[in-house]
């Protein structure tokens, strides 16, 4: 799966102008596009060293367990 790198610089591009006139709506923006970014750096690396689908089985594994591991009221 290639990361769309260019996206990236797009985000940050967009949370820059969004800054000019929301400070709060720029600071959301930016942070969405570091989750973003942090992830498909993670599995960049990964897909380096292991196959695609042993990847992609960890990330549903890893996802489960967090949904397991949230507590409703």
């Amino acid at each position: 799966m290639p990361v769309p790198w260019g996206q990236h610089l797009d985000l940050a591009r967009c949370a820059a102008l969004i800054g000019e006139l929301d400070l709060g709506a720029a600071t959301v923006a930016m942070a969405a596009g570091l989750h973003l970014l942090r992830r498909h750096l993670l599995i960049d690396s990964w897909s380096v060293r292991t196959p695609e689908a042993a990847v992609e089985s960890h990330l549903r594994t890893h996802s489960f367990q967090i949904a397991e591991n949230t507590v409703t009221d």
